[in-house]
């Protein structure tokens, strides 16, 4: 050793002195060339080295990445097998049902309804799959594009859990809401707080027994995170299949009987992460199960108001970007369709009512707690649109306040939206049966509302400028009025007509025949013809007077004014002059 380490010195000293001081210092010739040999063979030994060393890293890592591919195949294999399994049962009920209804027996015929309602079971369960599906490939191809709201999630989470509380009431579960802050403003994407909360929630209910007790609670850690916990004492999860819970290619052994673990908790931990938050799970068996999701407070890029237009969103911008989002969008015009509109809402929760009314602060809002309250204040206020829940206190039910609206004369015109927990195929008939308009379903998408209010008065302001053409014109007719305005306006005009031939056309009688109060039958009016009573009445009398004075010339003016309930013929030739811009006889000289 000690020999080829001189070597080696001496070599690169006589390589060094050489390059240094040229011809002074000698070297022996064979001395020197024995040490260069010796370093070039080192030199090329080490290199070798470097080479297997490389070259076994290189083979490890093939066999580490052929390891992952043959794991990869493998859970994806498994993954398929699960799905094509949750697949397989319904199909196999379906075909095994159709089958068996096939044949001409007649024990058939009594065992069709049975049947038929299993196949709808069985059709929803695989639709069911197949949005879950769906909602998987779009968080994974459309997350960056999620719409960032800032708003008050204490709200909007008490209207999520509203929706679970029916399941949750049919197996006499408690599901209870803790919160210890009225209202929690921060910056969520809505459709993904909805989901990954009725995943939970949905899971705990399924996962409980009856009368076990469901708890979902909010709180704010420190100033900048939310913590939301959903806690159940049900069954508990076995502690092996924990780690792979939220692992959408592999679950453990409920992944090929339970959907909801399959498909929908991978889901929703893709959905948190993407919100920069994070999901974890703490599990006991026969004690019960808590999922709890933190998530920051504060979003980094752009958040827009909890419902807020486009309209509303470009309100505080300059005069010139005003003008240049006016060329691309026609929001502000839409929202403005709403402006100075009678809302009433029916809603007994006072925070989901103000949420509601916070969409359209634009509009005049009228809050009711019930039903009979809120027909109370549509007789009263004569509202442009109502809004109602369905499930509230007292006798009667939003769905009885919605044919209430729809059975009366004063207020048959007024467009209903329900909005509501309730959301069943069933339900969302029985809502449209019962007269309503439009049938939300609780938590609502907010831009939905505002575009249902705005349509709903814009169809109504349509119709009163159409009728307001044709009251002007000599036939009055009410033809192209929806049927319950019509059976109203036609109404009217007998009481009116009747009233003309007494004398005695005053706004007070006629309010009195048609059961309402002077502002009652005003504020009706202005909905159906946006004119005032008094006006549409006066039109009726002269639209009236100038068919007697074409179809008789030999009437007298006074006749004419008398049988129009004037009592003084000239108060009545200066209202038709100011109207007509011609006196009544100049327009009989006309004919």
């Amino acid at each position: 050793m000690h020999t080829y380490l001189r070597l080696i010195t001496t070599a690169i000293f006589a390589i060094t002195a050489h390059g240094v001081f040229g011809a002074t210092m000698r070297v022996e010739p064979l001395f020197l060339s024995q040490a260069v040999i010796f370093v070039a063979l080192v030199t090329v030994l080490v290199i070798l080295l470097v080479l297997v060393i490389l070259l076994v890293i290189q083979v490890r890592i093939g066999i580490h990445r052929r390891k992952m591919m043959q794991q990869t195949f493998a859970v994806r294999e498994r993954f398929l097998a699960n799905v094509i399994h949750e697949f397989r049962n319904p199909l196999s009920l379906i075909k095994g049902l159709g089958e068996q209804l096939e044949k001409p027996c007649d024990e058939n015929k009594t065992t069709v309804p049975t049947m038929a309602r299993t196949l709808v079971g069985q059709t929803e369960t695989l639709l069911a799959l197949v949005a879950d599906l769906l909602d998987i490939t779009r968080v994974q191809t459309v997350i960056g594009e999620a719409k960032w709201k800032h708003g008050n999630i204490v709200t909007y989470v008490g209207m999520i859990l509203q929706n679970h509380q029916p399941d949750a009431d049919r197996k006499r579960q408690h599901l209870r809401y803790h919160h210890s802050l009225t209202a929690i403003d921060m910056d969520f994407v809505p459709a993904y707080i909805h989901r990954v909360l009725s995943n939970l929630v949905a899971n705990a209910i399924k996962y409980t027994d009856h009368y076990g007790n469901i708890d979902v609670s909010l709180e704010v850690v420190g100033s900048a995170e939310l913590m939301v916990q959903v806690k159940d004492n049900g069954a508990g999860i076995p502690p092996d299949e924990l780690p792979r819970l939220f692992d959408m290619l592999s679950h453990g052994s409920h992944a090929g009987d339970d959907t909801v673990r399959l498909l929908c908790l991978p889901m929703a931990k893709m959905m948190v992460e993407a919100m920069k938050g994070s999901i974890t799970v703490e599990s006991t068996v026969g004690q019960g199960t808590t999922f709890t999701v933190r998530l920051p407070m504060k979003y980094a890029g752009k958040v827009e108001p909890l419902g807020v237009t486009d309209a509303e969103a470009t309100a505080s911008l300059p005069a010139g970007q005003k003008k240049a989002a006016a060329e691309q969008s026609q929001a502000g015009k839409e929202a403005s369709a709403i402006d100075s509109s009678v809302v009433l809402i029916v809603e007994d929760n006072q925070d989901l009512a103000y949420f509601i009314g916070m969409h359209l602060k634009q509009c005049k809002l009228i809050y009711a707690r019930s039903a009979k309250e809120g027909m109370e204040k549509a007789l009263e206020n004569m509202p442009d649109i109502i809004i109602t829940d369905v499930l509230m206190p007292g006798d009667k039910d939003g769905l009885e306040l919605c044919r209430q609206v729809k059975n009366n004369d004063q207020l048959n015109h007024t467009p209903v939206i329900i909005i509501s927990a309730q959301v069943t195929e069933e339900d969302k008939i029985r809502g449209l049966e019962a007269g309503a308009d439009a049938y939300l379903m609780k938590p609502f998408n907010s831009e939905e509302l505002v575009v249902r209010v705005r349509k709903l008065i814009e169809r109504q302001r349509l119709l009163k400028q159409k009728f307001e053409q044709v009251a002007g014109q000599t036939e009055v007719s009410v033809e192209s009025l929806p049927r319950k305005d019509r059976a109203f306006m036609t109404h009217l005009l007998d009481v009116v007509y009747r009233l003309m031939a007494s004398g005695n056309v005053d706004i007070e009688s006629v309010a009195r025949e048609m059961a309402m109060s002077r502002s009652q039958l005003n504020r009706r009016m202005l909905a159906i013809t946006n004119q005032n009573s008094s006006t549409y009445i006066m039109q009726l009398r002269l639209a009236r007077a100038k068919r007697l004075l074409k179809a008789d010339v030999n009437m007298t003016i006074g006749d004419v004014a008398q049988r129009c309930g004037f009592d003084d013929v000239a108060y009545f030739s200066r209202i038709f002059k100011q109207t007509f811009d011609i006196t009544p006889s100049q327009y009989r000289k006309q004919i």
